[in-house]
């Protein structure tokens, strides 16, 4: 195997988990997305050894900002390691999805560039921008493009494994990148122990998830939602990022539209919009994404506007995450909504893990 630089570290380049499972419906999930779901707390594990490895060649004492630049699948890694470090990190995090830095940033600007396959060009547009900048830059990739430019520069870089769709490489993703945070004494060694219980966390619940019976409450909750618009409602800075999660997974595996709306906010407005056009609120679902570290008055509000559009939409879901901690609860919900999509792709006899139209698009792009 290709010996390959990691942070400074010769080392063996790290292959994806291999199938554990086979997909029990191989007609129609052809390229077996049930396994990289099933596999998700293998892929945690891996990562973690993947964050140990680090080691750094830069020195980034001097930051005092935080810009994590992706897309898609490797974006929303940054949204996950912000809501997951948010009350013990010294620097602030910023996520930009776009083909532009913000103008505030500064030579004190640490940009970390997240790709997976290394080639996305509204990332790999952010990182010529800092590099003409001269800003510090760490990336985190499989290859591509990104890692040819960080290394004819010398920035500090993260290889991950590559042969997955960017959003069935979410532990490959976030885990680093929260390593990444310790490493530089961003935060403390105490998230990353809690880390290290996720995987068993999820092992516990599996087993339920995958089988294909009405016993299991993923599968059971696709059976509700296959038919319906999903509208989600989370709170900010808690689990819009897992709502996020699910509107993508809805998207990429169901290939079903589905919209956010978080707390606070959405009883500044959103509430007002369930009154007219009463045939197409009948085609949603409300689905609550909650957390038991929810601000007291948030919770209230939920309750209050429940009630007040109790009736409207064809049904109300809620949802809270299982676990003593919040990295457990968080995961577990993505774990759980990542199910529910793929049990929905099922539900509609749709491969969830071709995406055609993004695949078109991109190709239409270079052109």
């Amino acid at each position: 195997m290709k010996a390959i630089i990691l942070l400074g570290l010769i080392m063996i380049q790290i292959k994806a988990i291999a199938t554990l499972v086979n997909s029990p419906l191989p007609t129609i999930d052809r390229e077996n997305m049930f396994n990289a779901i099933y596999s998700f707390p293998e892929q945690i594990e891996q990562a973690l050894q993947i964050g140990k490895r680090i080691a750094l060649t830069r020195s980034y004492d001097e930051i005092d900002h935080i810009l994590c630049a992706g897309m898609g699948g490797s974006a929303i890694a940054g949204d996950i390691t912000k809501a997951l470090v948010k009350d013990i990190c010294k620097k602030p995090i910023t996520i930009i999805k776009s083909y532009t830095l913000p103008s505030w940033v500064t030579e004190r600007t640490l940009v970390i560039c997240v790709s997976y396959s290394g080639n996305t060009e509204e990332t790999l547009s952010c990182f010529e921008q800092a590099h003409q900048r001269n800003l510090p830059i760490i990336g985190l990739c499989t290859g591509g493009t990104l890692l040819e430019k960080l290394l004819s520069s010398d920035y500090d870089y993260i290889i991950i494994p590559s042969g997955l769709q960017p959003r069935a490489a979410l532990g490959y993703l976030t885990i680093p990148l929260v390593y990444l945070l310790h490493k530089m004494n961003y935060i403390d060694s105490d998230i990353i122990k809690d880390l290290e219980l996720v995987p068993a966390h999820l092992k516990n619940y599996r087993e339920t998830f995958a089988a294909q019976e009405q016993k299991n409450p993923a599968y059971l909750y696709a059976q509700n939602l296959k038919q319906f618009m999903p509208v989600i409602f989370a709170e900010a800075d808690t689990t819009d990022c897992i709502a996020q999660r699910w509107a993508a997974q809805l998207a990429e595996n169901s290939k079903m539209v589905s919209r956010i709306k978080t707390l606070p906010e959405l009883n500044h407005n959103e509430i007002v919009g369930w009154h007219n056009n009463t045939h197409i609120l009948k085609s949603s679902i409300i689905i609550w994404l909650l957390d038991q570290s929810m601000h007291k008055m948030n919770r209230k509000r939920v309750d209050i506007t429940k009630e007040l559009l109790q009736g409207l939409p064809a049904l109300q879901l809620q949802f809270e995450g299982s676990g003593a901690t919040w990295s457990h609860r968080l995961f577990y919900l993505i774990y759980f909504g990542d199910w529910i999509s793929y049990w929905c792709a099922i539900a509609h006899e749709t491969d969830p893990t071709t995406i055609v139209a993004i695949d078109t698009l991109k190709k239409r792009m270079q052109s």
